[in-house]
C-alpha cells in the first residue's frame, strides 16, 4: 500500500529517510571490507565513476527538453526481468568469471539507462501544472498531484544499484590483475 503523498506527508518522508539510513547502514559493511581489504580506492573510484553518469545523464535531459525518453519504459523493465534471471542463475549454479562480469556490465549499463529515464519522468511530470487535464491523464484518469518522495526513491535505487555493479566490475577486474600478476611472479 503506497502512502499518499498529500495526506501522509510526513510518514512518506520518514519511511523514505528510513530506508535511506537502512540502505546507507548496508552500504558502510561494503565501505569498512573494502577498506580492510586494501580496496578502498576502488570504491572511490566507483562513487566518482557513478557521480559522472548522474552528471552526464542530468545534463542530457536538461539540456533536450524535446526528447521523450518514455520509450524505454518497456524495455528496462524487460532488462530488469533479464538481470534478476541472470543474478538468479549466477547465485544457484557456480558460473563463469565471464558470465559474472557479462552480468555486471549488463547492471550497469541497465541502471544507467533507467537513471536516464527515471530523470526524463521526474522532469516531465514536474512540468505539469496541479489539477490539469495531462496530469489526470499521467494518473489514469485520477488527477495526482506530483510525488517527490516517489520520485526521489526511484533515482535513488537507480543511483545505488549502479554504484554497486560499478564496484562489482572494477573488483572484478582488480582481483583478475593479481590472479594474472601472481602467475607471471609464481
Amino acid at each position: 500500500q503506497t502512502l499518499d503523498y498529500n495526506a501522509d506527508r510526513f510518514k512518506k518522508i520518514l519511511t523514505f529517510y528510513s530506508f535511506a539510513a537502512l540502505q546507507g547502514s548496508l552500504l558502510s559493511v561494503l565501505l569498512l571490507k573494502s577498506f580492510e581489504m586494501g580496496l578502498f580506492d576502488v570504491v572511490t573510484q566507483a562513487a566518482v565513476l557513478t557521480s559522472a553518469v548522474v552528471a552526464s545523464v542530468s545534463a542530457i535531459v536538461a539540456a533536450s527538453p524535446g526528447l521523450n525518453f518514455m520509450w524505454l519504459g518497456g524495455i528496462l523493465g524487460t532488462g530488469l526481468g533479464l538481470l534478476v534471471g541472470a543474478n538468479l542463475i549466477n547465485m544457484l549454479w557456480s558460473s563463469s568469471t565471464v558470465m559474472h562480469m557479462g552480468i555486471s556490465y549488463f547492471g550497469a549499463a541497465l541502471f544507467s539507462l533507467m537513471l536516464l529515464y527515471d530523470t526524463a519522468k521526474v522532469v516531465k511530470e514536474a512540468s505539469v501544472p496541479p489539477g490539469s487535464a495531462p496530469r489526470a491523464r499521467m494518473a489514469g484518469g485520477v488527477a495526482a498531484e506530483f510525488d517527490p518522495i516517489k520520485h526521489a526513491l526511484q533515482l535513488y535505487l537507480d543511483m545505488v544499484n549502479l554504484f554497486l555493479y560499478l564496484v562489482r566490475i572494477m573488483m572484478q577486474q582488480r582481483m583478475q590483475e593479481e590472479r594474472s600478476s601472481n602467475r607471471q611472479s609464481g
